[in-house]
């Protein structure tokens, strides 16, 4: 897609910046970007839609995993990254970690249906990651969302469930700067 091959050629693009400034190279070819940027994408669910999702759900994992990422706000990797530990029942509070590089993570609060949730897979954890299957931590959850999104006729990603949550805010009347801290954003 021309959003891949932008992605990929800013790297390429990056890389040969890098070799420049460290005299790899000479002097880094020019070139110009061969497709326009796409239009960003506005793709989140409706509430309907991400209900279907949890009631359809097969395993438990899927089903946790779409509850926090719509209540939280939270990137796929933070809620997969997630420990017992960072899990806070006495005050209710779910502290995703620094994050990596530019990917700054939150502390949020959990709803009701989450803080519930959250204390049934606790009764049944094998490891310390609050996500996990078979006994084990999940690096990927993309395959199952998406198989569990084509059943019900929904096109949609796990990262399109933060999208959705940040909507669902600012519908819900949340200003942008809470829904910012919330996202480990700025407004900007």
């Amino acid at each position: 897609s021309d959003g891949t091959i932008l992605r990929d050629l800013g790297v390429l693009k990056s890389a040969l910046r890098y070799a420049e400034g460290n005299r790899w190279i000479e002097r880094q070819p020019r070139f110009s970007m061969p497709v326009k940027q796409p239009p960003p994408r506005e793709i989140w669910l409706k509430r309907e839609e991400v209900a279907l999702l949890i009631e359809k759900a097969k395993t438990p994992h899927i089903k946790l995993f779409i509850q926090i990422a719509v209540s939280t706000a939270a990137r796929s990797g933070a809620i997969l990254d997630l420990t017992w530990d960072q899990v806070d029942f006495n005050s209710r509070i779910i502290n995703f970690g620094r994050g990596h590089g530019n990917k700054r993570r939150a502390i949020v609060p959990m709803n009701d249906d989450v803080y519930e949730s959250l204390l049934d897979a606790r009764e049944l954890a094998q490891t310390d990651h609050v996500i996990e299957f078979h006994n084990k931590p999940i690096k990927s959850i993309k395959k199952s969302f998406r198989k569990l999104c084509k059943e019900n006729n929904i096109t949609a990603s796990p990262h399109v469930l933060r999208h959705t949550a940040a909507t669902w805010l600012v519908m819900d009347g949340v200003p942008l700067s809470e829904v910012a801290r919330l996202l480990g954003d700025s407004e900007k």
